[in-house]
C-alpha cells in the first residue's frame, strides 16, 4: 500500500538537545507503523506498534552538541484505508542543556502541538494537507491521552519509597526522580565518563547501574 513518512523534529533553540522520548500516534484502522529511521541524536531506539497505534522514539547522548531544529527520527506509516485521519503525539520527555552553564531543562508530558493535524489518505495514494472543519482539538487531545495513559501505566507498575533520603523502588531509575525516562540514560553515561561520582550515588541508583 501507499506510505507516508513522518519526520519528527524538536526546536532546541540555542540549547543542546541531549535526550528525548517522543510518541507519534495515529488511527490503527487507517495507518500502520512499518519503519522507524534514526534522527540526529546518537543511541537511537524505536518501538513500533506497542500499543499498535503508536511509535515511540528514544535517544540519549550526553556528548551531543545539537542545537536548532534537529530531527528526532522519521516514522513511515503504511496506508490501510481511505480516510481523513489524525496524526499527532506527545512528548514524554525532552532534555536540553544550556551551553554556558550546563543547566538542564526538562520538558515532560506535553502534547505535540506544532505539526499535529490530519492527513487525507487513500489506500492507493495519499494527500497530506491541513483540513478545515476536521475533528475538533478535543479529539486530538483525547487520542494523545490514550497513548500517554498506556505508556505511563507500564511505567507506574511499581511505586517508590524514600529510604535514607533516596527514592527507591522504580526499576531502571538511576537519576533518583522515581521515573524511568531517557534522562536515566544520560545520567548513567555521565557516571561512566566520570562526570558524576559513583560513590556519591544512592544505593538504589548503584544497583540499577550494576
Amino acid at each position: 500500500g501507499s506510505q507516508l513518512a513522518i519526520p519528527v523534529r524538536a526546536n532546541a533553540g540555542a540549547k543542546v538537545l541531549v535526550a528525548y522520548e517522543v510518541v507519534v500516534d495515529f488511527d490503527f484502522s487507517v495507518l500502520a507503523a512499518e519503519l522507524c529511521v534514526n534522527g540526529d541524536v546518537n543511541n537511537f531506539a524505536c518501538t513500533l506498534n506497542e500499543p499498535r497505534h503508536s511509535a515511540l522514539l528514544v535517544a540519549a547522548d550526553q556528548a551531543s552538541s545539537l542545537t536548532g531544529t534537529p530531527t528526532l527520527g522519521t516514522v513511515t506509516l503504511t496506508v490501510k484505508a481511505t480516510a481523513v485521519t489524525r496524526i499527532g503525539g506527545f512528548i514524554a520527555e525532552i532534555v536540553l542543556v544550556e551551553r554556558s552553564s550546563g543547566q538542564l531543562h526538562f520538558y515532560k508530558k506535553e502534547d505535540i502541538r506544532a505539526g499535529e493535524g490530519f492527513a487525507d489518505v487513500h489506500a492507493a495514494s495519499l494527500r497530506a494537507r491541513a483540513l478545515e472543519g476536521g475533528p475538533p482539538a478535543s479529539e486530538l487531545r483525547a487520542a494523545s491521552g490514550r497513548s500517554r495513559s498506556l505508556l505511563y501505566a507500564r511505567r507506574l507498575q511499581s511505586t517508590c519509597e524514600v529510604v535514607d533520603g533516596c527514592q527507591t523502588g522504580r526499576w531502571g531509575d538511576v537519576s533518583g526522580d522515581c521515573e524511568l525516562t531517557a534522562y536515566d540514560v544520560i545520567f548513567a553515561q555521565e557516571v561512566f565518563v566520570k562526570k558524576r561520582h559513583f560513590d556519591a550515588l544512592c544505593p538504589w541508583s548503584k544497583r540499577q547501574l550494576d
